[in-house]
């Protein structure tokens, strides 16, 4: 089934983690759907979550209100420190991998899901030790968000 907030607004804080998912090295995979209308909108995957303020997030954005995702990004927290970014077109229900290991932070979009990873940008994280993998999603437009489907929390 779908996965979707209702929460609007913030910067890249509303998460789901998932319970049984800590590792310090890791990674997890979605498939992501753009939704309704346009509007800057994002979704991503959170790692190493140990804390509303501590963790890592691989996520792909709208920044134009083109009405497709146009940009990868990567950030940790504390703050919103930029860690990765790229602009390039992503269509609007691409697949995700996100992973973690030590501190190289990796993004891959599968844009068309056909199993070959089209797109990638990476980071050097400052976080380490273990945490929980989940999403996160964020929206301006209330009623207009994009959503996950088949999240594993492992990239087997």
């Amino acid at each position: 089934g779908q996965l979707g907030l209702t929460n609007t607004g913030g910067a890249y804080s509303h998460h789901i983690t998932m319970d049984g998912t800590t590792h310090d090295d890791g990674c997890a995979t979605m498939a992501t759907n753009y939704g309704a209308g346009s509007g800057v909108r994002s979704i991503g995957i959170v790692l190493r979550w140990t804390a509303p303020n501590n963790y890592i997030v691989a996520l792909i954005q709208d920044n134009s209100n083109s009405g497709t995702f146009d940009s990868m990004w990567i950030y940790e927290y504390p703050g919103v420190t930029q860690i990765g970014n790229r602009s390039v077109s992503l269509g609007t229900n691409p697949e995700i991998r996100a992973s973690v290991t030590g501190n190289t932070v990796l993004l891959e979009v599968d844009v068309d899901r056909d199993g070959t990873y089209d797109q990638t940008v990476t980071g050097t994280t400052s976080i380490s030790g273990s945490g929980l993998a989940g999403t996160m999603q964020l929206t301006f437009n209330a009623g207009q968000t994009p959503f996950a489907e088949e999240f594993c929390p492992t990239c087997s």
